[in-house]
């Protein structure tokens, strides 16, 4: 029999969970959209969007969604490390059927899974700090570095990571 035929697993609720709670977890593992998943939940559609937002935040909420996705990983006998080396796998090999967008992608949610993309400043300074260790020379003789430097956009300074190529320095 097909995994994903199988039935649900039956995984275990905290009695403190509502109805409407629970059906708000299943329907959000339909499509991962949390305003849609409150609105088939049965939540008012004007304040589906508010409503998913503290589900979302509640503790037992997520606990409730986490064993649900564990139950159909367990169906599916796929492990988070199975899904990286797939996803690996497609962002580095060009095969029939393989397309650039495919990789890119592919390779986006590696590094979001990774943690890759967050600008909080202690992931910016580490990312300049490895930025930094780079300089040095290239093939062709240009020096090659990296610094930090401040957003350019109205938002709040954050140190972003800018790397450099320029001529060399022959003084």
């Amino acid at each position: 029999m097909d995994a994903l035929a199988q039935p649900a697993a039956k995984v275990e609720t905290d009695p403190r969970l509502t109805k409407k709670q629970l059906r708000y977890c299943e329907e959000y593992l339909l499509d991962l959209n949390g305003t849609q998943a409150a609105r088939r939940a049965g939540y008012a559609t004007n304040s589906a969007s508010a409503a998913s937002v503290r589900l979302k935040r509640s503790k037992l909420v997520q606990a409730h969604i986490a064993k649900l996705q564990n139950a159909r990983a367990g169906r599916l006998d796929l492990t988070p490390d199975m899904v990286l080396q797939a996803l690996w796998r497609e962002a580095t090999t060009a095969q029939n059927g393989s397309t650039s967008p495919g990789r890119v992608q592919a390779l986006k949610l590696v590094g979001d899974h990774l943690g890759m993309w967050r600008q909080d400043e202690s992931t910016a300074r580490t990312l300049g700090e490895f930025l930094a260790g780079l300089a040095g020379e290239d093939r062709a003789g240009r020096t090659v570095g990296a610094r930090l430097v401040a957003s350019q956009s109205d938002q709040p300074k954050r140190a972003l990571p800018e790397l450099t190529v320029g001529a060399r320095d022959v003084s």
